[in-house]
């Protein structure tokens, strides 16, 4: 009778390395670097990202004062009920905060998994999966962008000027700083000094601090200016986002669907804090001082006027450019 048994353990592993050898001189990379990133995810992305948290021990204090209101509490309450020690309280509150983070992170996942599901990438290309993030994560951005401008217009029932003056009519401050009080900055909103330039020496701290939002992971150098300034990966719609002249959506007569606020820029970066920090979409896409475009081969991530973000290709006609450009041009 022949033998029929099975592989042993050395004889599977030498298959599935045969098997990994030829793919791998195929050109078939996607699974080995998913099994990379899950296996070293968890340590190579903290490091990556470590240098860009910046903790805020107001927030930091805040939060622990409250966790131990809570827990105080609760504590109060379960001991009235019945019999109760404090750890087992103790361990109710810190079940209640995993379950929470467990679902931020869910809802994170989610999110990644749709953005790459929806990338127009394929994920067979170089480094799909990094690719696929990067752009995942400037829409982010935006949609953290839009959030704010969204809230600014919601307490000023305007959008903001894409410029400040001071009475001698010397700009003052971008659109970028008017809403970093919408987008979690207590200390920047605390320490900056509107009435005086952004370049001022009291401002210029806050200036040189590269703002995470306003940073393309997709753009891997231009972080900083020659003078030391954080840079902008994304400018605004200068024919809505206007300097020294804010805009409504009751003026949006065109559609916040159909016009453009921001959008990603791949040359002629400006610091966050410039006033000048703004394009004008009817111009066309290209990768040049002047023009919305970060690559003349892939598209372009723009943010629109009721908060959502398009991929938008740069031989996009220009009539439909111009069309989503003017807030309230008829067309």
């Amino acid at each position: 009778m022949p033998d029929r048994r099975g592989f042993t353990g050395l004889e599977l592993l030498i298959v599935i390395a045969i098997i990994a050898m030829l793919l791998a001189c195929l050109g078939f990379l996607l699974p080995f670097d998913v099994a990379w990133r899950l296996a070293s995810g968890w340590v190579t992305y903290p490091l990556k990202v470590a240098g860009d948290i910046r903790i805020e021990w107001s927030s930091v204090i805040v939060a622990a004062i409250a966790t131990a209101l809570f827990t105080g509490g609760l504590h109060l309450i379960l001991t009235r009920w019945r019999p109760w020690k404090l750890r087992q309280t103790v361990g109710i509150v810190f079940a209640l905060l995993f379950v929470f983070l467990a679902g931020t992170s869910l809802v994170g996942i989610t999110h990644q998994i749709t953005w790459l599901a929806t990338s127009d990438q394929p994920l067979t290309s170089r480094d799909p999966m990094a690719r696929a993030a990067t752009r995942a994560q400037s829409n982010y951005n935006l949609k953290d962008i839009s959030l704010a401008l969204h809230n600014y217009h919601d307490a000023y029932k305007l959008f903001p000027a894409g410029a400040t003056y001071d009475p001698q009519g010397n700009a003052l401050h971008s659109w970028q700083t008017i809403i970093t009080p919408f987008v979690d900055s207590n200390d920047i909103v605390v320490r900056l000094d509107l009435t005086k330039p952004w370049t001022d020496p009291v401002n210029r701290e806050i200036f040189e601090r590269e703002f995470p939002i306003y940073r393309n992971p997709r753009i891997v150098d231009h972080r900083h200016d020659a003078n030391g300034y954080a840079l902008s990966h994304y400018a605004g719609n200068i024919r809505v986002i206007r300097p020294g002249s804010p805009l409504s959506y009751a003026q949006m007569t065109d559609g916040t669907a159909n016009t453009i606020l921001a959008g990603e820029v791949g040359a002629g970066f400006k610091p966050w804090g410039d006033p000048t920090n703004l394009r004008d979409p009817a111009l066309g896409f290209g990768v040049d001082d002047d023009r919305f475009g970060i690559s003349e081969d892939h598209t372009t991530s723009v943010l629109l006027g009721d908060g959502s973000v398009r991929d938008v290709d740069p031989g996009i006609d220009l009539q439909i450019l111009k069309a989503l450009a003017t807030p309230a041009g008829g067309d």
